[in-house]
C-alpha cells in the first residue's frame, strides 16, 4: 500500500472516529506536538519482564491493507492487576469448572500482554487472533521470552489475520476482547459465535473490558449477561495507566 493510500485511509479512519472537527483537531495537535514526541512510557509489566508491551497506537495505526482495518479501535496493554482480578471474578462465576477445561482466546491480541497474563492460569490453550503484522510480531518475541522464563503454565499459539477467520478450538472456551473494534465487526463476531456454539459441548464465556459494543449483544438473545462490574487496578497499574479509568466495566456473557 503506498504512502497516499496509507494517509487516505488513516483520514477515512478518523473521520468517522472523531468527526470532521474532531480530525482537524487531532491533526492540529499532532503539528504542534510533533517535534516535542516522546518514546511511550515503559510500563512496569515490561521493566519487571523485559517484555515489550507498552504503549497506545491509536486504531488510525493500526492499518494492515485489510477490508476490516476501518474497524479497529486501538492497541493498549490490559492492566496486569485488572486482568488476574477479571480472572479471579470469571473463576468464581456460577456453572464455572476448572481453568483446565477452557480454551483462552484473545480477540485483537496486540503485543501479547493478556495472553501472557492468561498462561499464568492452566487454560487447555491460550490462542490469540491480531490483524496487524507489525504488532504480531512483537507478540511473538514477547511470547517466547515469557515461555524460556518458565512463567507459561499452558501452551501458547498466536494467529496472525482476520478474527473472522480463526478456526475456534473444540470444547468450552473463554473469548476475550478488551474493547478491540467497532459494532459491525462485533456483530460478525457474534453471529460466528453463535452459530458455532450449537455444535460442541461446553459453554462459550465472553470477557468483554470496556464494553462499547455491549448494545450489540441485545440483537442475539442466546448471549446472557452475568454480570457486568467495575473491576479495579492496583495502585502501581493505575498509575502506570494513562488510558483505562477506575469506571471502565468488564462483563461476562455466556452462550
Amino acid at each position: 500500500m503506498g504512502r497516499l493510500q496509507k494517509a487516505w485511509r488513516k483520514i477515512q479512519w478518523s473521520l468517522g472516529q472523531r468527526g470532521v472537527w474532531g480530525t482537524v483537531r487531532q491533526a492540529m495537535q499532532r503539528a504542534m506536538g510533533s517535534r516535542g514526541a516522546m518514546k511511550p512510557e515503559l510500563h512496569p509489566f515490561d521493566e519487571e519482564h523485559g517484555t515489550e508491551t507498552s504503549g497506545l497506537v491509536s486504531g488510525g495505526g493500526l492499518f494492515s491493507g485489510h477490508e476490516h482495518d476501518r474497524f479497529s479501535v486501538a492497541y493498549y496493554g490490559m492492566s496486569p492487576s485488572r486482568m488476574r482480578r477479571a480472572f479471579a471474578r470469571w473463576r468464581e462465576t456460577a456453572g464455572t469448572v476448572g481453568v483446565e477445561g477452557y480454551s483462552f482466546i484473545d480477540i485483537g491480541s496486540g503485543k501479547g500482554r493478556a495472553m501472557m497474563l492468561a498462561s499464568e492460569l492452566p487454560f487447555r490453550e491460550v490462542v490469540g487472533v491480531e490483524l496487524n503484522a507489525s504488532l504480531h510480531q512483537v507478540a511473538e518475541k514477547n511470547l517466547e521470552m515469557w515461555h524460556e522464563s518458565g512463567r507459561a503454565l499452558s501452551p501458547m499459539r498466536l494467529v496472525q489475520g482476520d478474527a473472522l477467520g480463526l478456526s475456534l478450538p473444540s470444547g468450552r472456551l473463554l473469548i476475550f476482547m478488551y474493547n478491540p473494534f467497532l459494532a459491525p465487526m462485533m456483530r460478525r463476531l457474534l453471529e460466528r459465535v453463535d452459530a458455532v456454539a450449537g455444535d460442541r459441548r461446553g459453554e462459550i464465556d465472553l470477557l468483554y473490558v470496556v464494553p462499547q459494543q455491549e448494545a450489540v449483544f441485545a440483537e442475539f438473545p442466546g448471549f446472557e449477561l452475568l454480570w457486568s462490574e467495575r473491576i479495579g487496578m492496583s495502585e502501581v497499574d493505575a498509575a502506570a495507566d494513562h488510558v483505562s479509568s477506575p469506571e471502565d466495566r468488564c462483563s461476562l456473557y455466556r452462550r
